[in-house]
């Protein structure tokens, strides 16, 4: 239930940030709320940051071009996060090791 309130709070921000066009934010937030969406069994695939908000794969190829560092080391945080949350141990060390070199 509390994960579904900060679903309908992230969801009345991300209009706000689209209406005052707040761009820099928007990013952030579409990170979070997939997150949340995982943790609240909204995925097809739970261990993976993929699904209603963001693509785990594109966002993070799109940001590394970038050179956009914070948005990048979010991204990998998440992911590293819900993947070892929901048992997936390999994931988790692999995104590790991808950031690491």
């Amino acid at each position: 239930k509390q994960l579904s309130s900060i679903d309908i709070f992230l969801n009345d921000a991300e209009k706000k940030v689209k209406r005052w066009n707040a761009t820099t934010i928007f990013p952030n937030l579409r990170v979070l709320r997939q997150a949340i969406l995982n943790l609240m069994g909204k995925a097809n695939h739970l261990t993976l940051l993929e699904g209603e908000s963001i693509s785990f794969k594109k966002e993070i190829s799109n940001e590394m071009v970038r050179k956009n560092v914070q948005l990048t080391g979010r991204l990998q945080l998440y992911q590293v996060r819900l993947a070892y949350m929901f048992g997936d141990l390999d994931l988790a060390a692999q995104i590790l090791q991808e950031t690491h070199g």
